[in-house]
């Protein structure tokens, strides 16, 4: 139930938006992805096309990976607690490369992100990780944005 919540929240982001987003270029492919950030290890996010669901990760030749929406939510029924975690390029390193985004959250509820623009090449993927720090070792990471064959300004 907890995961038809999350998809059915992504696709109101990806439906609806925000007033803050900028608009997609067009022939634009809407994309959602999804994971579970743990502690002590970095994570891949599956990336998804909204349209045929086929899976777009790493990015496909010839298009860019545009990340323009991120929702955590603690993956455990802790009432308590702060996390910590990265999102960005995977580089086959301890933690995900540049470009990433740094959240911090409690276990008390879930947090939504409009992030600055993630943008992904040709060949990369998105990854997770939570910081040692973090009082949680599981949050699941929801991402949503869009394939084009061109950078948005």
């Amino acid at each position: 139930m907890k995961n038809l919540v999350l998809a059915m929240t992504m696709l109101t982001v990806l439906l609806v938006g925000t007033d803050s987003a900028l608009a997609a270029p067009p022939g634009a492919i809407p994309v959602y992805c999804a994971g579970t950030a743990l502690e002590g290890e970095e994570r891949l996010l599956t990336c998804r096309r909204a349209d045929t669901r086929a899976v777009v990760t790493p990015v496909p030749a010839d298009m860019f990976l545009h990340i323009t929406d991120i929702l955590v939510n603690p993956n455990n029924v802790a009432t308590s607690g702060v996390y910590s975690l990265v999102v960005g390029r995977d580089d086959a390193g301890e933690y995900p490369g540049l470009p990433y985004v740094d959240l911090l959250g409690e276990a008390a509820g879930s947090y939504h992100f409009s992030t600055p623009y993630l943008v992904f090449r040709n060949g990369e993927d998105i990854a997770s990780r939570a910081v040692p720090s973090s009082q949680l070792l599981a949050i699941d990471v929801r991402a949503s944005g869009y394939l084009a064959s061109q950078v948005s300004p």
